[in-house]
């Protein structure tokens, strides 16, 4: 099995930790065994048997000192958003311990119930099986947006008190915190930093259009939607990975376009809108993303390729768009 092994985030644990694991939620049940799933960047996942029954086991990242603002405290966001969308009814994870005490590993952690499932990207999923998939991704999508919040912003740091009033105020704390990441390690000159600047100014009216905060997913894409066979099909089993989840404009989740297609808009019941000003927020919203995307390949997860075609890909963005 391939395991990351390059991620400045991620690190393997022993037996030992989770065998203290169970022993600490799980008392009166038996270890029988485990296993390290592939993947991890960030988090380090296994899959675990307790008394017949199997969890998941994610554990948080080390090197604390790399991981953004927002990004301390995703796990109790995530526990906190996994109540909220079942009680609209969206299909998501069921969170069995979120514990950040810190007294068995230094790292906060997560239990979860075991979904056999595949990600959505998986080609195992057959193709006359992804229109009916794509639907249900956008009637749930359009449910979750539904939902909405006291403050804008990153969820994490909602509940840390540090909500916005206006969402124009979080987009702009938002490249505040990406630049005082990314500042350390140089992946921005001064005067790239100063073009960025100088196009959020130059469209800041554009986020003032925004006065509801509504519930995004915030890392809307294949990999975060679980499929299982149900009845000789597969279905749509669970939304998951809201931990980046935002309280603002919906068209966030709609600017990198990862699941945008017919199917999803019959879902959602309702078309993209292509006003003039919803258009240039999604562009804008694509350099947010991008710049996130330029510390996280850079600086957590040693990916200097990625990191170069992210910045090039703002600064693309923002010379479009500053003419």
């Amino acid at each position: 099995m391939e395991v990351n092994k390059k991620s400045n985030l991620y690190m393997e644990v022993d037996e030992d930790i989770l065998r203290l694991m169970v022993k600490k939620h799980f008392p009166t049940q038996s270890f029988e065994k485990y296993e390290l799933l592939a993947g991890g960047l960030f988090n380090t996942t296994y899959k675990v048997t307790i008394a017949g029954k199997i969890y998941v086991f994610r554990i948080g990242p080390v090197n604390t000192h790399l991981l953004m603002d927002f990004e301390h405290g995703m796990m109790q966001a995530e526990t906190y958003l996994y109540e909220l969308l079942k009680e609209k009814g969206i299909p998501c994870q069921e969170v069995i311990v979120c514990d950040t005490s810190r007294n068995v590993i230094d790292r906060d952690y997560m239990i979860t119930r075991f979904i056999d499932a595949l990600p959505l990207h998986n080609e195992k999923i057959p193709q006359e099986d992804r229109p009916t998939i794509r639907i249900r991704v956008g009637h749930y999508m359009r449910m979750m947006h539904e939902i909405t919040g006291k403050y804008f912003g990153r969820v994490s740091l909602i509940l840390a008190g540090k909500g916005h009033d206006t969402w124009k105020d979080y987009i702009f704390n938002e490249l505040n915190r990406i630049e005082k990441s990314c500042k350390p390690f140089g992946f921005l000159c001064e005067s790239e930093w100063e073009d960025v600047y100088d196009l959020f100014n130059k469209y800041s009216y554009l986020f003032n259009e925004i006065t509801t905060p509504y519930l995004n997913h915030g890392d809307l894409w294949a990999g975060n939607l679980l499929c299982a066979k149900v009845d000789g099909s597969y279905k749509l089993v669970s939304i998951i990975d809201v931990d980046r989840a935002v309280f603002g404009d919906i068209d966030y989740d709609f600017a990198s376009g990862y699941m945008m297609s017919e199917w999803f808009v019959q879902g959602y019941g309702r078309e993209l809108d292509m006003g003039e000003n919803a258009q240039l927020r999604r562009k804008l919203y694509t350099v947010i993303f991008n710049l996130i995307e330029v510390y996280v390949r850079g600086a957590q997860y040693n990916e200097p390729k990625c990191c170069e075609e992210n910045k090039l890909a703002a600064i693309k963005t923002v010379k479009e768009l500053m003419g």
